[in-house]
């Protein structure tokens, strides 16, 4: 009900009389708060910038009731979520499409039949650390292995 008020309050803006909107087409509506409410909308519309009779996207948030679960259900772009600031809500649709992005990439990659570093980390000799079963240090494996690798050739 309320989600509709303010949807008729914010059409009724923009047709000029509110008070004869409002007996129109919410006849059952006689609240005296409401239509204070449509005419300090109305006000605000009219202070825009160039002319221009439009609201910021928060603040049709807030007009409507859109939180930012029904924002990203229904897919809406031009207005915002009155239950987050627009800084917050930035950086979530940020951190939602590089999510996104990233597996789309990984994805793709596994598609082509690259294999990630996790699938292969398991495998290298780096991972299953044979200077510990020999019993010597990390660094002397590999000096003694570079020196047999330059004998052998």
């Amino acid at each position: 009900m309320e989600t509709c008020r303010n949807y008729l309050m914010a059409v009724a803006s923009g047709r000029g009389d509110v008070h004869k909107f409002y007996g129109h087409w919410m006849p059952w509506w006689d609240d005296g708060k409401a239509l204070d409410d449509a005419v300090k909308l109305i006000r605000t519309l009219e202070k825009g910038k160039r002319g221009q009779k439009t609201l910021p996207p928060d603040s049709i948030a807030k007009l409507l009731g859109v939180t930012f679960e029904t924002r990203q259900r229904l897919r809406l772009k031009n207005i915002g979520a009155c239950d987050m600031s627009t800084e917050e809500r930035k950086r979530r649709v940020y951190e939602e499409k590089k999510a996104h992005e990233k597996d789309r990439i990984a994805a793709k990659r596994r598609a082509a039949g690259i294999v990630s570093r996790a699938e292969t980390r398991p495998m290298s000799e780096a991972a299953r650390k044979p200077w510990m079963e020999a019993g010597m240090s990390r660094r002397t494996w590999y000096r003694r292995k570079l020196a047999l690798e330059c004998c052998e050739q």
